[in-house]
């Protein structure tokens, strides 16, 4: 975590995210990391052809909740 938090070089930070899965604890803790070394960052959802409409279309909602 050293490098992630002391590093100039990263400009923007991808957490994958299994869409079929949903946030996981450790997932919101990273989030929670990210946020207090205010790192910019997105949030890829992986595996969303597998999901069918309805819960894809949730995937998103999440996704979009928490990207800042």
């Amino acid at each position: 975590t050293a490098y992630l938090a002391d590093s100039v070089e990263l400009k923007c930070l991808f957490l994958l995210m299994d869409g079929r899965h949903g946030i996981k604890e450790n997932d919101y803790e990273m989030l929670q990391w990210l946020e207090h070394h205010q790192k910019i960052y997105r949030v890829i959802f992986t595996k969303t052809d597998k999901l069918n409409q309805r819960d894809f279309l949730a995937a998103i909602k999440k996704a979009k909740k928490i990207q800042r």
